[in-house]
C-alpha cells in the first residue's frame, strides 16, 4: 500500500460518511448479484429485438466469446481487470474494501480540490490531453484507448444485448450496468491506497461519459462495428479452489481492418492490459487465425509517492487467436510478465463438450492453474504445483 497525502474525512448527516460508506460497501454486492441474476435469467427468453434495431456489436451467436457473453461476465472481467497483474489481492474476501470505498469517495466528492493538490497543469497534460509522451506521464493513453474506445464498444454491446433480449429500456439498463462496473473497477484500481488520486476523476467525470456520448453516433458505431469489426474478447473468469482466488479474468478488445485490395488478410489489433498488433487471415473453413506481437502489462510502478501516480511495467508478448465470425474460439498468449507467462483459453463451441470451455495458465514460479467455464455462471478451477 502506498501512503500518500492524507486528507481529512468529511462529515455528513447523523451517521457520518463512515457509516454511509460501509452501507454502500455492503449494498453493492447485493445490487450486483441481484442485477446479474436478472440479466442471466433474461438469456433464457426468446430474443425480442426491435424491428428497427441496427446491431454492430452484439451478434447473438451461441459459440465462443459471444456465446458466453452476458452483462454479469462483462462486469466481472472489467471490474477486476487489474487482478491479472498478479500484484493485487486475488482473494476477494480478503481485500480492504473499506479503505478503497472511503478513498474513492474522498477523491470523487472533491474533484477540484484533489486536482489543485495534484496540479492543474499536470492533470491537463498527463490525464486529459495528449501533451505528455513519456512512459511515466502519458497517463492519457489508456484513458482514450480503454475508456473511450473500449468503453464505447462495451456500452454499445450492452445496449444491443438488452435490445435483443427484450429489455424495455435498453439505454438505461446499459448505462446502469456501466455505472456498476465503473464503481468496482475504480475500487479495485485504488487497491488500498489513501490520499489524492486523480485517475478516477478523469475516468468518471470525463472519459466514461465521453465514451457513451461519442458512441451515440451511428457513424461511429458503423465505423467500429463494421469497418473495424470491433469485438469484445473477455476472458473466462473462474474461482480457483480451495484458495478462493479469482483467476483468468480480464477484458480485451479486438479490431480488424482490411485495407483496400486485400482479399483474405486484415490488420489486427488486440488491446486491454497490454497491446498486440499483427495480421488476421481468413481461412476457407470459416475460421480466422490472428497473430499479434507487442507487450503485456506486467506490473505497476509508483512514479510519484506524493500523488500516487503509477505507470505500467511492460513485458514482451506474442498472441495467437482463432475466431469464427469475430467470436473468439481459442487464444494462446506468451509473455515475459511478472505473474502468468503462458495463458491458454478455449471457449465453448470449440471443444466437443457442448457449452463448456477450459483455460490453463502457468506462472513464472512454475505453478499451473486450470479451470473450466460454462455459459451459465463463473467457472471453477484448481492449481497444480
Amino acid at each position: 500500500m502506498v501512503e500518500i497525502i492524507q486528507r481529512k474525512p468529511k462529515e455528513s448527516g447523523m451517521f457520518g460518511w463512515s457509516g454511509t460508506l460501509w452501507a454502500v460497501q455492503l449494498l453493492i454486492p447485493v445490487i450486483v448479484c441481484s442485477f446479474g441474476a436478472q440479466i442471466v435469467h433474461g438469456q433464457n427468453r426468446p430474443p425480442q429485438a426491435r424491428p428497427d434495431a441496427e446491431h454492430y456489436f452484439y451478434r447473438d451467436q451461441d459459440f465462443g466469446s459471444d456465446g458466453i457473453f452476458n452483462p454479469l461476465y462483462w462486469i466481472i472481467n472489467d471490474s477486476f481487470d487489474t487482478v491479472q497483474l498478479g500484484v493485487h489481492e486475488r482473494k476477494l474476501v480478503s481485500r480492504d474494501y473499506g479503505t478503497d470505498v472511503a478513498n474513492l469517495w474522498n477523491n470523487l466528492s472533491d474533484p477540484f480540490g484533489v486536482i489543485r493538490e495534484f496540479g492543474w497543469k499536470n492533470f491537463i497534460s498527463q490525464e486529459v490531453f495528449p501533451l505528455s509522451f513519456g512512459i511515466e506521464t502519458a497517463l492519457w493513453a489508456p484513458n482514450y484507448l480503454l475508456h473511450v474506445v473500449g468503453g464505447g464498444i462495451s456500452y454499445r454491446l450492452l445496449n444491443e444485448y438488452y435490445e435483443a433480449h427484450g429489455i424495455k429500456y435498453p439505454g438505461l439498463a446499459s448505462v446502469s450496468t456501466v455505472v456498476i462496473e465503473r464503481l468496482f473497477n475504480e475500487l479495485n484500481e485504488n487497491n488500498g491506497r489513501t490520499g489524492i488520486n486523480v485517475d478516477p476523476i478523469a475516468d468518471v467525470f470525463i472519459f466514461d461519459p465521453a465514451s457513451i456520448l461519442i458512441f451515440q453516433s451511428k457513424r461511429i458505431q458503423r465505423f467500429f462495428g463494421s469497418t473495424l469489426q470491433a469485438s469484445v474478447w473477455g476472458k473466462q473468469p473462474s474461482f480457483v479452489v480451495p484458495r478462493g482466488e479469482l483467476h483468468n479474468v480480464g477484458q480485451y478488445y479486438a479490431l480488424k481492418w482490411r485495407p483496400p485490395g486485400w482479399k483474405n488478410t486484415s490488420l489486427f489489433h488486440h488491446f486491454g492490459m497490454g497491446a498486440l498488433g499483427g495480421l488476421s487471415r481468413d481461412l476457407k473453413t470459416g475460421y480466422t487465425v490472428s497473430v499479434g506481437i507487442g507487450f503485456k502489462s506486467s506490473q505497476l510502478r509508483t512514479v510519484d509517492v506524493r500523488t500516487g501516480t503509477q505507470t505500467i511495467i511492460a513485458a514482451p508478448s506474442i498472441g495467437f487467436f482463432i475466431d469464427r465470425k469475430n467470436s473468439l474460439l481459442a487464444s494462446l498468449q506468451l509473455s515475459d510478465a511478472h505473474d502468468k507467462i503462458i495463458e491458454l483459453n478455449v471457449y465453448p463451441g470449440f471443444l466437443p463438450i457442448s457449452g463448456t470451455g477450459l483455460w490453463v495458465s502457468s506462472t513464472r514460479s512454475g505453478r499451473i492453474d486450470l479451470g473450466i467455464s460454462t455459459k451459465i455462471g463463473i467457472g471453477l478451477g484448481t492449481s497444480v504445483h
